[in-house]
């Protein structure tokens, strides 16, 4: 005669279909015994279930992540190129900054005073009216690169 009980367990849960363990009581068995080992089974094969929808869970999770960052490196590189335009276009205005670089200032009165005020202000040169042509050729040749004042 055996003395070893095989004890089939079925679970019969959608998410474990086919899933099955065997119990091993030795003989004589108690009642009490054999139910908390079906009760521990039974524990164990709901943490089972619960750890496996807690990792589709995690899967979910990490692909929504992983479209988001998707997303962000995509604006990343979006913005970059807007830095880059926003670059090109603040050299390109220095630039053009630099070539009207250059003011003079006329005035209707040639007062007392008047050409060092607007030399302080930044101009680069004053010329009084009324104005010679003169004058205004030789202002021109001396700040616009390329031009040529009259000799």
């Amino acid at each position: 005669m055996n003395d070893t009980i095989h004890i089939l367990i079925i679970d019969d849960a959608p998410q474990a279909i086919g899933r099955s363990d065997f119990l091993f009581l030795k003989k004589p068995f108690d009642p009490e015994e054999m139910r908390q080992l079906a009760r521990a089974a039974a524990t164990q094969w709901r943490l089972e279930r619960e750890n496996r929808a807690a990792l589709e869970q995690v899967a979910v999770a990490n692909e929504r992540l992983s479209e988001k960052v998707r997303a962000l490196e995509t604006a990343k590189k979006e913005i970059e190129a807007m830095h880059g335009e926003a670059r090109a276009a603040e050299k390109a205005t220095a630039d053009l900054n630099r070539q009207l670089e250059s003011a003079v200032a006329l005035t209707a009165h040639d007062a007392s005073g008047s050409r060092d005020r607007f030399l302080a202000d930044d101009m680069n040169d004053y010329i009084p009216k009324p104005v010679r042509k003169r004058d205004l050729a030789q202002a021109i040749g001396t700040h616009l690169p390329g031009s040529r004042s009259p000799a």
